[in-house]
């Protein structure tokens, strides 16, 4: 019974964490490179769906999301079966890509963004 419990309280707070990033990609700009790839491609989603991509030209900050003030219950309510399972596989491809040497970067909002190290600690905890 014990350990029903304590696995239970672990798996709650990973569901947690991964319902926490998820809502976090579903508004954010994404930009990544894979090990062997010369340019960066670039993914912009506004409620969970993707609204533009493309290559971002060399120097080319990742640019902000363009409905990124959106508050955490409409980004929560505008998940559907089809939506999460698009962000949940999104997020595998961030940690392969990572894995593999690649260079990830998510925008969040206009100020906040993740990379390297800090990038790396969330994925960890997801």
């Amino acid at each position: 019974m014990r350990r029903s419990i304590e696995q239970g309280v672990v798996r709650g707070g990973q569901l947690l964490r991964r319902a926490r990033w998820l809502c976090l990609l579903s508004e954010s700009s994404i930009a990544w490179r894979e090990p062997d790839a010369g340019t960066h491609r670039l993914l912009i989603l506004s409620g969970a769906d993707i609204v533009e991509q493309r290559d971002l030209a060399l120097g080319e900050a990742t640019p902000t999301p363009p409905r990124w003030q959106r508050a955490w219950r409409d980004r929560q309510l505008a998940f559907d079966a089809v939506r999460y399972d698009r962000l949940r596989v999104l997020a595998t491809e961030l940690k392969r890509v990572r894995a593999e040497t690649g260079d990830v970067v998510v925008r969040i909002d206009d100020r906040h963004e993740l990379r390297g190290e800090s990038l790396a600690r969330v994925i960890r905890w997801v």
